[in-house]
């Protein structure tokens, strides 16, 4: 019978405020599933993003999408933000990691430390 899967990360962020500006921010980013994996299927996800001045969104996703091309596996998680700044509006998460063992049917069987390339972009969006 597989365990249940669990996956944490944090991520380093510049938040697009204006033209020409930005402001740092940080994500504190947990996922759950069922399965032995974190793959597509039965993912329960979240993610509490920090801004530099004080303020914090807290985002629920609901969806995923994922494709994988000889080794570059890129994960979209699509969701809301539940809390804090930017309440109602639509967010999109996508993970882009260069692994060729890794697959987007487990996209996170790796552990966090891996030294696998990887990048995050986090949007937040008026609906």
């Amino acid at each position: 019978m597989p365990k249940p899967a669990h996956f944490e990360s944090r991520a380093q962020y510049t938040c697009t405020t204006g033209p020409g500006e930005a402001a740092p921010a940080t994500g504190h980013f947990v996922a759950f599933s069922r399965a032995s994996c974190l793959g597509l299927d039965d993912v329960t996800a979240g993610e509490v993003v920090h801004y530099a001045d004080g303020r914090k969104s807290v985002i629920e996703y609901g969806s995923s999408s994922a494709l994988g091309i000889s080794g570059l596996n890129a994960i979209r998680l699509d969701g809301k933000v539940t809390e804090g700044l930017g309440k109602g509006q639509a967010a999109h998460r996508t993970l882009a990691i260069l692994d060729p063992s890794s697959t987007t049917k487990c996209f996170v069987r790796m552990p966090a430390s891996s030294s696998a390339p990887r990048k995050v972009q986090l949007e937040i969006r008026s609906v």
